[in-house]
Order: C-alpha cells, then sequence, then structure tokens
C-alpha cells in the first residue's frame, strides 16, 4: 500500500475507533504542546518544551524567557483551540477566518497587525521564489481559499498544498509560518484526521524542504507534511 493510500486507510480506522475519552485527551494534550513548542521553535521561539508544557498546561510562566515568547505561546494554543472549535462545527474556511486565526496568534504581540494584510513588498532572505506583491494578496489569497472549498484527491496532499501556498503569498507582515501550520492543520481536520506535529527537531528538515520546493522540487516538502499526518494517525491507533 502506497503512503497516500496508508494514510487514508489509517484515517479511517482511527474514525471507527472507540477510543476512551481520557485517553484521547491525554494524547490530544501532548499534541497540542508538541505542535505550539515546534511550531514556535521554527520561528526562533526561546520556550523549551517542557516551558511550554508547563505555560499552556498548567498556566505557570517561565523566568528568564522574553515576554513575546511566552505570550506567542499562549495563543497558539488558543489558536489550536480555535480551529478545533472551527472544525467541530464544519465552519468553513475563508479569508476573513484566517484573518481572525491570525489575528489570534498575533495578538498583544509588538510590532504586529493582527488580522490585516501587509501593505508593503517584502522579501524572504534566501528564497528563490519571493512573496506576491501587496496588491495581489486579496485576489491569491481568494484563490487558495476557492481551491479548499472543493477539494478533490487526498485530503493530506490538499492541506500540505494549501500549507505552501500560503507561505508563498506571505500575506501578513509577520506570523505567516504560524498561520500555515495551523491552517494545513485546520484543512486536515475538517477531513478527520488529528492534528499534526512539525516537531522542534525536525525545523532544519522543514525548512529546507521549503527551500527545494521554491527550487522546484516539491516532492521533498509533500514527504516530510505526509509523514507527520501519518505519525500523528499512529499515535492515535496506537491507543487501541
Amino acid at each position: 500500500m502506497d503512503l497516500l493510500s496508508r494514510l487514508i486507510d489509517k484515517r479511517d480506522r482511527l474514525v471507527a475507533l472507540e477510543l476512551t475519552p481520557d485517553a484521547r485527551e491525554a494524547l490530544l494534550t501532548d499534541i497540542r504542546v508538541e505542535l505550539t513548542h515546534g511550531s514556535l521553535a521554527v520561528q526562533g521561539n526561546a520556550l523549551s518544551l517542557k516551558e511550554t508544557r508547563a505555560l499552556v498546561i498548567d498556566e505557570k510562566k517561565p523566568k528568564g524567557k522574553p515576554p513575546e515568547d511566552v505570550k506567542a505561546a499562549i495563543n497558539h494554543d488558543i489558536g489550536i483551540s480555535q480551529i478545533l472549535n472551527w472544525a467541530e462545527s464544519e465552519v468553513p474556511i475563508t479569508v476573513a477566518a484566517i484573518c481572525d486565526l491570525h489575528r489570534i496568534l498575533m495578538r498583544e504581540l509588538p510590532g504586529t497587525a493582527g488580522g490585516h494584510f501587509r501593505d508593503e513588498r517584502v522579501e524572504v532572505t534566501g528564497a528563490t521564489k519571493q512573496p506576491v506583491r501587496p496588491e495581489r494578496i486579496e485576489e491569491s489569497m481568494d484563490a487558495l481559499v476557492r481551491s479548499l472549498t472543493d477539494p478533490v484527491g487526498n485530503p493530506a496532499i490538499g492541506a500540505a498544498t494549501a500549507h505552501y501556498d500560503f507561505t508563498k503569498i506571505h500575506p501578513f507582515a509577520d506570523g505567516n509560518g504560524r498561520t500555515a501550520r495551523l491552517l494545513m492543520n485546520w484543512v486536515l481536520l475538517r477531513s478527520d484526521f488529528p492534528l499534526t506535529v512539525l516537531a522542534a527537531s525536525d525545523s532544519q528538515r522543514y525548512l529546507d524542504s521549503l527551500a527545494e520546493a521554491d527550487a522546484g522540487v516539491a516532492s521533498t516538502f509533500y514527504s516530510f507534511q505526509l509523514e507527520c499526518a501519518e505519525n500523528s494517525l499512529d499515535r492515535f491507533l496506537a491507543l487501541g
């Protein structure tokens, strides 16, 4: 069985699996912490996995860490709660909702305009494929959302594509990466996949895969994202 078929098979097995609420919630908590830590580690957040857990689970703020890093972790976990709620309530993915998600992620962080598209050109250092011009952001975001309205093919591929396309639009001045990773998870949740983690230890591999995709070789990026999705499926299936 190839990877794409295997993902669907495991997704279907998980849907049919009757897990105890306590076991499911305990694993979901672990994954939420890992997702927050890993997604922010890519951006250089200074919190350790242990500190992230103590913060988002026990509301214990770490000592000696930048306040903006602490706030970013709090915001990110709230963002996870939001996409879980949206997926459960079958809220459609819209440009307005993505802006709301970004607003949550950037709340009370210095120098940010949460939920508002950038109005200046930006260049990503080292990237061979640069973000779209400001005047094209709105139409590009509309096209991205339209592509998610009637998805075709494997939903894990669709989620990874949404992730990559969003990073190339780069609609906001800051926080695009963490928004893209939560958007990908929202797409997965809508198709009954569990939350997918980008582990902090895989940060460089993730960034390298994006760079390869920019250079025209997208297979590494997709393989990495599908591997992450399968890892989460395996963790939940192991509970049964």
